[in-house]
């Protein structure tokens, strides 16, 4: 979301009117904070994808049909999701380009209890993307997307973040 005007390149452009959101990201807090309240279990599913401190979820608003990503973390790590928001926001000028669009954190009001392993109390709303890139890489692509690696690297650096664990599987 792009305050109220259309970005092209979002991943639930299909859902959208043809120039502007149907709603304002203001106005999708609110609603997927009321979702979320509500319950876990309903357009909230769990990718099969754990990281060290977070797990993912693909997470539908309901009402609007806007798809994201949600990066889940317990209470322990809170701090480094926060800390990780500092992050995405100095890298603010390559989003969608180079990173995810991050829109917002969210406190859930209950922990929720996935695969019986972990109590997730927070949330890190990104923009959804289907796949890593890993899954997509071969011999005949592999010299271009290491190429455009290096490159987001590159621009990654330029904007005084270093990123510590920059490997195929923690790109989308």
């Amino acid at each position: 979301m792009k305050e109220n005007s259309l970005d092209k390149m979002c991943s639930n452009a299909l859902n959208h009117e043809e120039s502007h959101h149907q709603i304002d990201k203001s106005t999708f807090l609110n609603l997927i904070h009321q979702q979320l309240f509500k319950s876990l279990n309903i357009d909230c599913k769990f990718i099969d994808l754990h990281e060290a401190r977070e797990a993912l979820f693909i997470v539908r608003l309901t009402s609007h049909e806007y798809i994201l990503t949600a990066k889940c973390i317990i209470i322990d790590f809170v701090a480094h999701l926060k800390r990780e928001v500092i992050i995405y926001e100095r890298l603010r000028s390559i989003h969608r380009t180079h990173v995810s669009m991050y829109l917002r954190n969210v406190n859930l009001d209950h922990s929720y209890v996935y695969d019986d392993i972990a109590e997730i109390v927070h949330m890190m709303f990104i923009d959804f993307e289907e796949q890593f890139i890993s899954r997509h890489i071969n011999s005949v692509n592999s010299v271009q997307i290491i190429e455009q690696f290096e490159r987001l690297i590159q621009t990654i650096h330029q904007l005084r973040v270093l990123h510590r664990d920059m490997m195929s599987c923690n790109i989308l």
